[in-house]
């Protein structure tokens, strides 16, 4: 497998043994490092964020695991860390992004033409710094520098491993205070590109007044003319005059953003209070209905009782009355019992009892013989629609406070004198016109 014509790949070691750790198999080869790694050092790039997104081919066939795609391992000649992984149709030659961002950006062809494949990817995520000059991966100890590329602060542990492997020891390591490098007055940007996020925000196109990375320029900034790299011509790019005017244009726009803010938190607080009063608007009109409908209840279950006490007495008046006929029936019967051989006696208790069976016939018409009595209540078929009509109480309005906002189209100055005027003054004052313009 090649090793390219990288100043800082190392020789490999034959019978796939560990290039740093000679005396151990390898299990893997990196193919930015340009190294077999045992398993060790495949932990290792596993630990540090610079060596996460490397590609880890398997030894015997130069493959990614599970993957029939093959990367490019040759190195840039002239910028040694990066690879050949760039191509230009146009000129029909092939570099590293660098070497597209500034050679190659008047060519014509497609983006996808351009880009053959990232031989680093697009999958790792730069890290956060840690905050009062820890180390990154070894929390506990003191950082002694600032890695560009990691984008973390490291100790000396951790420095004597950019020194150890081949694609770390190209990483630029600034003083943690100051942001330089060591015995160099020159200061290089730290902020990642959020597209590309392995790469450094190094690159300014002054035709469109942006940064980017590399990848950035050499596919959308081709055309460009004006493509400077940030490091090597920032004393020409930099001004203190523009410095001043961009701080003064965050403190204004922090100090309205601000206002904004505190405006907002006012409507937070009053939004809260108007949804509690709502709450308990809500709640009052719900013990109200709750109380009328106690109240319907009520006088509901009153109409009841004296629709029953009604039926009862009247059900207690016809049962009293029978059995005031059934006694005197029997009575008479008992006395046929008790005259007999007395015909005169017989005689007056047989006209007695006709005259009683006369009038016993005469009232069972009066008597309701159907032995079932009941009361029913049947719901308000209306109050029953509309309680399962309604979903709720009334209608419930929000209001957010907005003001508006108008644009100035045009700027001119208008001839208002009059042929009478005999002096001229100046008028000042808005109006709103039919179409919803304003003339100020």
């Amino acid at each position: 497998m090649a090793t390219g014509g990288s100043e800082v790949a190392s020789d490999e070691f034959s019978d796939f043994h560990c290039f740093i750790c000679t005396y151990k198999v390898a299990v893997k080869y990196c193919v930015e490092c340009q190294g077999y790694c045992c398993q060790s050092c495949v932990d290792t790039h596993s630990r540090f964020p610079a060596l996460k997104s490397h590609t880890l081919l398997d030894p015997s066939t130069g493959k990614v695991k599970g993957s029939s795609i093959t990367l490019p391992t040759q190195r840039c000649s002239i910028n040694t860390i990066k690879f050949f992984d760039m191509y230009c149709k146009d000129h029909d030659e092939v570099g590293c992004i660098t070497c597209m961002a500034l050679k190659h950006r008047f060519s014509k062809t497609t983006k996808e033409e351009v880009t053959i494949k990232m031989a680093t990817g697009d999958s790792e995520v730069a890290s956060d710094e840690c905050s009062d000059f820890h180390c990154f991966t070894c929390t506990d100890k003191v950082a002694v520098k600032y890695c560009v590329e990691c984008q973390v602060y490291c100790c000396q542990s951790c420095v004597d491993t950019h020194l150890r492997f081949p694609a770390l020891k190209s990483h630029t390591l600034l003083d943690p205070s100051t942001g330089k490098v060591e015995g160099s007055s020159i200061t290089l940007p730290t902020q990642r590109c959020s597209i590309h996020s392995i790469k450094l925000v190094d690159m300014y196109c002054k035709d469109h007044d942006e940064v980017g990375c590399t990848t950035c320029m050499a596919l959308n900034h081709r055309s460009c003319i004006n493509v400077h790299s940030i490091p090597d011509d920032i004393d020409t790019l930099f001004s203190t005059k523009d410095l001043a005017d961009i701080n003064r244009g965050l403190e204004n726009t922090t100090k309205r953003f601000e206002n904004i803010e505190l405006k907002k938190e006012e409507a937070l607080v009053g939004l809260n209070l108007s949804r509690k009063k709502a709450d308990m608007k809500i709640d009052t009109e719900k013990q109200e209905l709750i109380t009328n409908l106690e109240n319907i209840a009520r006088q509901s279950k009153e109409d009841l009782r004296r629709k029953y006490e009604t039926a009862k007495d009247e059900i207690e008046k016809d049962r009293q009355s029978a059995k005031e006929f059934k006694d005197g029936f029997r009575k008479l019967t008992t006395e046929f019992e008790t005259s007999a051989g007395n015909k005169s006696q017989q005689f007056v208790c047989m006209n007695i009892a006709k005259r009683k069976i006369k009038e016993g016939k005469d009232s069972l018409s009066d008597f309701k013989c159907n032995g079932e009595a009941s009361v029913s209540f049947h719901v308000d078929s209306g109050i029953l629609k509309f309680s399962r009509d309604t979903k709720i109480f009334g209608r419930v309005k929000s209001t957010i406070g907005t003001s508006h906002h108008y644009t100035v189209e045009t700027v001119k100055d208008m001839n208002v004198k009059l042929q009478d005027d005999g002096t001229t003054c100046d008028i000042s004052g808005s109006c709103l016109i039919r179409w919803n313009a304003v003339i100020s």
